[in-house]
């Protein structure tokens, strides 16, 4: 079983500031720039063949070129935060590029995924016991 994610790849400039912004937190694993992403999709566990059929249904979307910026940053896990995040701007293209990854989805036969999208890119992941203080 393959656990999988559809993500979209940030430009190499937003990376770049990104990486730049990757320091003041204590016990903080900070994500690889080769990493950073805004995850599209969660799909779960899937078997090859299942993941080999997301794959040529993901191959068949097509959208015109877009931007994206940064805008926003929070925290992940409330009183006990696990994670930090910087936004990434709504605009409807990308809402096109989602609503389309989910469709694929649907077509190989997943499960509707019953979260709200939210445009973030993971920064980094906190250690146990990490103070936003």
């Amino acid at each position: 079983m393959l656990r999988l994610f559809v993500a979209l790849p940030l430009p190499d400039a937003i990376a770049d500031a990104v990486v730049k912004t990757q320091s003041g937190l204590e016990r903080a694993s900070w994500s690889k720039r080769e990493n950073l992403h805004s995850t599209l999709r969660f799909v779960c566990e899937v078997d090859e063949a299942k993941a080999t059929d997301l794959v040529l249904a993901l191959a068949d979307i097509r959208l015109a070129p877009f931007e994206v910026a940064l805008q926003g940053a929070g925290f992940f896990g409330h009183s006990k935060p696990y994670a930090a995040w910087m936004g990434v701007a709504p605009n409807e293209a990308l809402n096109q590029l989602q609503r389309a990854c989910e469709r694929a989805c649907r077509q190989v036969g997943l499960e509707p995924d019953a979260r709200a999208y939210n445009h973030q890119v993971t920064t980094s992941y906190l250690q146990d016991g990490h103070s936003l203080e």
